[in-house]
């Protein structure tokens, strides 16, 4: 043990000048692939592959914000219904302990 944690110990800092000195520098200044040249256009393009269509990323992000506020609309809707007065976080635990919201049963699962 003695001899162990002088070695881990070293490791730990080597790892740590690695990362502050070579690792650091060659990371680029923004996130995303939107940084990169033509980053927008390779990004649509990708969309394009996978949902089959054009489409903008601005587009595809103004459909997730209008459906996050949907589905959170519904789940409020759901929350007053069964007399749940709270936050999301903790509905969602309530729901985990009430057996009628699972299924049981293959039957029930088809």
């Amino acid at each position: 043990a003695r001899t162990l944690i002088p070695n881990v110990r070293q490791a730990i800092n080597r790892l740590k000048t690695f990362i502050d000195k070579d690792y650091f520098d060659a990371t680029r200044d923004q996130p995303g692939v939107h940084s990169l040249p033509q980053g927008v256009e390779y990004y649509e393009a990708c969309l394009k592959w996978y949902l089959g269509f054009d489409v903008t990323a601005n587009e595809v992000f103004e459909l997730g914000v209008k459906e996050v506020a949907r589905i959170e609309k519904k789940i409020k809707e759901v929350m007053a219904s069964v007399g749940f007065d709270g936050h999301l976080k903790a509905f969602f635990k309530f729901v985990e302990n009430i057996p009628r919201f699972y299924n049981h049963s293959k039957e029930q699962i088809l």
